[in-house]
């Protein structure tokens, strides 16, 4: 009497591993992007975050904030200083305290930006320039690692609102 064995065909062990082989080839860069996309809305985020904190830090204290980019760019990073005074006689020689700080942006993010330092008026809550003049500025949060994504604004109007806005194709990124 002859046992029935069990087991797969080399045919059906084949097949199998074509399926895998392409379900992966079409899954890697559907993850790359996902991952990318995730890694710039966390970038755009905190940004946003930080720009809000820094008006509500300037009204709160009726103080100057600066917000500028870390040495190398947007990038890099940005930091938050103001004045370690609040009177405004005591400003113009007082030495500014590091008040926020961000050093290390997600793997491949990067930000562009022309106008800096931006600084939030603590009376009006207005975002002036240096030179004083009110700016709206546009934050672009991109990825280096996959030129398919579409990336993020991160907008700051002179009034000090901010908001993120999703890009509306990947030329916004990679012109």
């Amino acid at each position: 009497m002859l046992k029935k064995q069990r087991g797969f065909t080399l045919i059906e062990l084949m097949v199998s591993i074509v399926i895998m082989a392409v379900t992966v080839s079409v899954a890697v860069p559907v993850m790359q992007l996902m991952q990318a996309n995730s890694r710039m809305s966390s970038a755009a985020n905190d940004l946003a975050t930080d720009l809000k904190r820094g008006r509500s830090e300037a009204v709160a204290k009726r103080n100057i904030f600066t917000v500028s980019p870390q040495s190398g760019g947007w990038s890099n990073g940005w930091k938050a200083t103001t004045p370690l005074s609040t009177s405004a006689l005591e400003n113009a020689t007082s030495t500014n305290v590091l008040a926020l700080e961000k050093i290390k942006l997600p793997t491949g993010v990067t930000i562009t930006q022309s106008v800096f330092p931006l600084l939030f008026n603590g009376t009006t809550g207005r975002v002036t320039n240096s030179a004083g003049d009110s700016v709206d500025v546009t934050f672009k949060v991109c990825s280096s690692t996959v030129s398919t994504e579409e990336g993020f604004d991160v907008l700051l109007n002179r009034f000090g609102r901010v908001f993120i806005r999703r890009h509306t194709n990947a030329s916004d990124c990679n012109p």
